[in-house]
C-alpha cells in the first residue's frame, strides 16, 4: 500500500488530539479497513490512493459518530444472529467476553480483565460481526459504555462501523470456565424460573438472568418473509409445565443463530440472558446470550431434509437504536504514518 496523502496525515493529527487516541493506533485501524473492507477489495489495482481515501472516509465516519471508542479484545459467547429492519438497515446484537485496552504512564498496552459485553451494532459493523466465530478471538474498536446493576458490571458495545481482526495476542476462557467464574457465584440473584419472566425485564444490556430449562425441541429453517436461516430452542422448566397461560403446560422459544442449536431434545441446559417486556402484547421475550448443558449433553442429530418455514418472523424496528455515551480517553501522539 502507498504512503498516506498528506492531507490524510493532517486529518489523523487532528483526530488524534481530538479523539485523545493515538496516531499510531488509528493508522493500524486504517491499515485494518484497508485489509478487510470489501468494497476495498473489489477496487482494482491502479486505485491505491483511492482505497486509502475511501478507508479514511469509513475510519472518519466511526469515530465521528457519537460515544466513546476504544479498542478492545472480544471472544463471542454466542454466534451473533444478524437481521434486518423492515427499513433494510443491518443489526446485529453482540453478546462477548470482553478486555479493554488501554495505555499506561509509559505508553505501553495494557490488556484489562474480563467483563461482559452486551449491545447493538448497525450497518457495516453489524456485517462485520455476522462473520466472526465463538471460537476465535478478535480484537476491534467499537463504541463503549460503562454499564452497571445491582449484581453485575460490564461494557455496553455498539457502532455502525468496524472491522474484526482475528489475533492471537491474548486469549479468553471456555464458556464454561466463564460461566463457573463470572455467572456462577451470581446465581443466588439472577437464577429465576420461566414463569417470572415478565417481572425480571432488563434494566440495561448486561442486566442477565440464569433459567435452568429442558430442551423439548428445536428447529433450524428459513424465515419465510426474509429468506434468512433462523434456530430455535424450544423450552420449559417445571415452573411452565403446572402454571402456563391458563393453568396449562406452557414453553418458552429461544431464538438464535443455526450453528448455536446444538444439544438435542431432554438436554437440561443452563442459560444467560435478558428480558424485554413487550406491554402492548402483554409479552416477556428472552435474548439468548449463551447456554451450557447440565448433566448429560447429547449433540442434536442434523438430518440433511428440507428446512421448516419459519412460524414467526421477530419485528426488527421495534427495538430502538443504542444511544452512545461519550467520556475521554487518555492523550497519547504519535509521528508513524506510513501504511
Amino acid at each position: 500500500m502507498g504512503a498516506i496523502p498528506d492531507d490524510i496525515k493532517e486529518g489523523l493529527q487532528n483526530l488524534s488530539k481530538s479523539k485523545k487516541i493515538e496516531v499510531k493506533i488509528l493508522v493500524n485501524e486504517l491499515k485494518e479497513i484497508i485489509a478487510n473492507d470489501e468494497t476495498i477489495k473489489t477496487m482494482p489495482p491502479e486505485q491505491e490512493e483511492f482505497k486509502i481515501r475511501y478507508a479514511w472516509a469509513l475510519l472518519c465516519r466511526r469515530h465521528t459518530s457519537g460515544g466513546q471508542t476504544g479498542q478492545l479484545y472480544i471472544k463471542a459467547l454466542s454466534k451473533p444472529r444478524h437481521g434486518k429492519t423492515k427499513a433494510g438497515k443491518s443489526r446485529l446484537d453482540l453478546f462477548a467476553m470482553v478486555k479493554r485496552i488501554t495505555k499506561d504512564e509509559d505508553e505501553n498496552e495494557v490488556i484489562g480483565d474480563i467483563e461482559l459485553g452486551a449491545g447493538t451494532l448497525w450497518e457495516k459493523a453489524a456485517d462485520a460481526a455476522q462473520k466472526i466465530s465463538k471460537d476465535k478471538v478478535y480484537k476491534v474498536t467499537l463504541t463503549t459504555a460503562d454499564l452497571k446493576t445491582d449484581v453485575m458490571t460490564g461494557i455496553k458495545l455498539g457502532g455502525n462501523d468496524a472491522t474484526f481482526v482475528e489475533t492471537t495476542e491474548t486469549t479468553f476462557p471456555t464458556n464454561e470456565d466463564f460461566y463457573k467464574t463470572h455467572i456462577e457465584p451470581k446465581e443466588g440473584d439472577i437464577k429465576i424460573d420461566l414463569d417470572e419472566m415478565d417481572l425480571h425485564a432488563r434494566s440495561n444490556e448486561i442486566d442477565i438472568r440464569v433459567v435452568k430449562v429442558m430442551i423439548i425441541d428445536h428447529r433450524v429453517g428459513v424465515s419465510a418473509t426474509t429468506q434468512r436461516e433462523y434456530g430455535q430452542y424450544v423450552v420449559t422448566d417445571n415452573s411452565l409445565l403446572g402454571a402456563g397461560d391458563d393453568k396449562k403446560p406452557g414453553s418458552v422459544t429461544v431464538w438464535l443463530d443455526p450453528e448455536e442449536v446444538e444439544y438435542e431434545k431432554g438436554v437440561m441446559m443452563k442459560q444467560v440472558g435478558s428480558i424485554t417486556y413487550n406491554k402492548e402484547k402483554e409479552k416477556a421475550n428472552w435474548t439468548y446470550f449463551f447456554g451450557i448443558p447440565v448433566g448429560t449433553a447429547v449433540k442434536r442429530k442434523v438430518e440433511q431434509k428440507p428446512v421448516e418455514k419459519e412460524t414467526e418472523d421477530v419485528d426488527l424496528d421495534s427495538l430502538d437504536e443504542p444511544v452512545d455515551v461519550a467520556s475521554d480517553v487518555p492523550t497519547t501522539t504519535d509521528d508513524d504514518l506510513a501504511i
